[in-house]
């Protein structure tokens, strides 16, 4: 769901909804699918190219995992 609403360009509603995903699986800990979201978002809501790759980074490391 998160990912559509990025793919729509609805950004704000994107991160309202992963920020509202983290706060529920919090003793969970962040799994590659939220590290790929947070990227996502990092680079095309705020324009942050680098610190979305170092997201992507940290995706690939715990899908590795």
């Amino acid at each position: 769901m998160i990912y559509s609403r990025i793919k729509q360009d609805q950004f704000e509603d994107a991160a309202q909804q992963l920020e509202f995903l983290s706060e529920i699986s919090e003793t969970q800990g962040k799994g590659p699918e939220h590290s790929f979201l947070e990227a996502q978002l990092e680079w095309r809501l705020r324009g942050n190219k680098t610190e979305a790759i170092k997201l992507l980074d940290t995706a690939l490391n715990l899908h590795i995992q």
